[in-house]
């Protein structure tokens, strides 16, 4: 069955992405604002809305992005103790088995060193990785995730700025964190000031493509649209050229790329008596048995001496920008 829906999607989704396209640029046509993109480019449109929010997305790289930017207050209140309760408290034993199968992947780069967990939520990744001989910290700016934090994990309270610029990281991580920044090219760029001459980042963050955009406008007439593409908490949607290409301008150079998901969780508890979210994880699972992976994961080395971690491979420029990127080794939950 399995071997059927990829032979479907495979010779469905050209398909689909150019009808998607055509649809999308002559409905929004004429909403097109030529913003700048964080990747330096002025070629971006409008191509989704609704009452409040847009969503742009660059022609250049296929960066996506929120507009208007909500204020800090709007987005603190976002992160609720109900926020980190349901989305990692709830799911703390799947999580711990996701994160310890990357932990077992990263075990063949290098050995446990210094380890930074950026956006580190109630800690599930910095308990796993101290499990398997990493020296941790973390840093988290959610005042409500602080009362979730136990095991006596080093933890942080505010941005990266709040790491001492002496400290120097053989690992930095990112779950599914750049995506809710307001500046992930700064972030990034702190990041690389942060790490070890031979250290390596890492990045999981959801893979947006046009195909969202189209299930989105689809979904809004149900008010349904936001709620799909996580708008207005996610600030930044990321393809892998996107992504490769910001990851460039903050300093890196070689890179691996792989499709992911984690295990999946029919939350019953609230699909319930709730037709939206009981949709939402149906769709999901459909487009899952397509092989439409949901997240991305990146490893990047530092730009300067990329060759000290040879288990990665440098991908050229040329190859991020046209959609030719293959995922090396890929790691499916």
């Amino acid at each position: 069955m399995e071997t059927y829906a990829h032979w479907f999607y495979a010779l469905m989704w050209p398909i689909v992405a150019t009808l998607s396209t055509y649809a999308i640029q002559s409905y929004f046509g004429a909403f097109s604002i030529p913003p700048v993109c964080i990747c330096g480019k002025d070629s971006s449109a409008v191509i989704w809305k609704d009452p409040v929010y847009c969503l742009l997305r660059c022609e250049h790289c296929s960066l996506m992005w929120v507009e208007p930017v909500p204020d800090q207050k709007e987005l603190d209140a976002l992160y609720s103790p109900h926020y980190f309760e349901s989305y990692y408290q709830r799911c703390e034993e799947p999580r711990l088995w996701y994160f310890q199968r990357w932990l077992d992947y990263l075990a063949n780069l290098r050995r446990p060193g210094r380890l930074l967990d950026v956006g580190c939520g109630i800690g599930l990744f910095l308990r796993a990785a101290r499990a398997t001989g990493w020296n941790v910290c973390g840093v988290e700016p959610s005042l409500a995730a602080r009362r979730f934090h136990l095991d006596g994990l080093p933890i942080l309270r505010g941005s990266l700025e709040s790491v001492l610029p002496s400290e120097r990281f053989d690992l930095i991580t990112f779950w599914d964190v750049l995506a809710h920044v307001r500046d992930p090219l700064q972030l990034l760029r702190r990041a690389r000031e942060l790490l070890a001459d031979d250290g390596v980042v890492l990045i999981k963050t959801p893979n947006r493509t046009l195909m969202d955009v189209a299930i989105a406008r689809i979904l809004n007439p149900l008010h349904g649209g936001r709620g799909w593409l996580h708008i207005p908490a996610q600030l930044f949607h990321f393809s892998p050229q996107s992504l490769v290409e910001i990851l460039g301008l903050a300093g890196f150079k070689g890179f691996e790329i792989h499709p992911t998901n984690e295990a999946f969780l029919l939350d019953l508890r609230n699909a319930v008596g709730n037709p939206k979210i009981l949709g939402a994880q149906m769709l999901r699972l459909f487009l899952r048995a397509l092989r439409h992976p949901e997240s991305i994961i990146i490893l990047a080395v530092p730009h300067r001496r990329p060759e000290r971690c040879a288990s990665l491979t440098p991908v050229r420029f040329a190859e991020t920008v046209r959609g030719r990127l293959r995922p090396i080794r890929p790691l499916r939950a």
